[in-house]
């Protein structure tokens, strides 16, 4: 009897596991599924309503290459690093080979754009437009006065963040790269 219960034991164990298992391997193949393809096919048709045609997709460190960004800064790029989550897709371009390194970022993100103004203003940031931007867009300062980010916006839903980390580069070397990534996405 002892013998019986044991076996049974093991064999609903070794089921709970194998099923586990298979949960686990399907929920991961599918998550990584969605970083490698195509994201965004509602602006490839947005002429009409004087939205950018562009189709970003979750390879934005492919999207705006490291010779891209090289050109657009003035500055060399060591390496790019991708951070994907589940709305957002970054691409960090380091100015240097040191770990730690500054970095700038593009930020292809699906999230609600007033939304996002909202948050920066319970963080207490101001919102200002840049005339100099050639597309919907959206700077925001910190109380100090130094550009946060700057969001170049596609659609209500959708954006790209222009953003770097401390020390990297200027507020107007921000602003000059974040020109040069909306006439990029207006010439797609």
């Amino acid at each position: 009897m002892r013998i019986k219960i044991i076996s049974l034991s093991l064999v609903c164990f070794i089921l709970l596991g194998t099923g586990t298992l298979v949960f686990v391997k399907n929920r991961h193949s599918n998550q990584t599924k969605d970083i490698h393809t195509p994201i965004n096919t509602q602006f490839q048709n947005n002429q009409d309503n004087g939205q950018p045609s562009i189709i970003l997709d979750s390879q934005v460190c492919n999207q705006f290459s490291q010779d891209f960004v090289s050109q657009s800064l003035g500055k060399k790029i060591f390496s790019t690093k991708y951070l994907p989550s589940s709305n957002t897709y970054t691409c960090q371009y380091y100015l240097a080979q040191e770990a730690n390194s500054p970095f700038v970022s593009l930020n292809i993100a699906y999230l609600n754009v007033e939304d996002q103004k909202n948050g920066q203003e319970l963080l207490e940031r101001t919102i200002e437009v840049d005339a100099n931007i050639p597309m919907e867009n959206f700077v925001v300062r910190q109380k100090d006065g130094n550009i946060n980010a700057i969001y170049l916006v596609l659609h209500s839903m959708a954006y790209v963040r222009v953003d770097r980390s401390s020390g990297s580069i200027s507020n107007q070397e921000l602003t000059d790269f974040a020109i040069k990534v909306a006439h990029y996405i207006n010439s797609q």
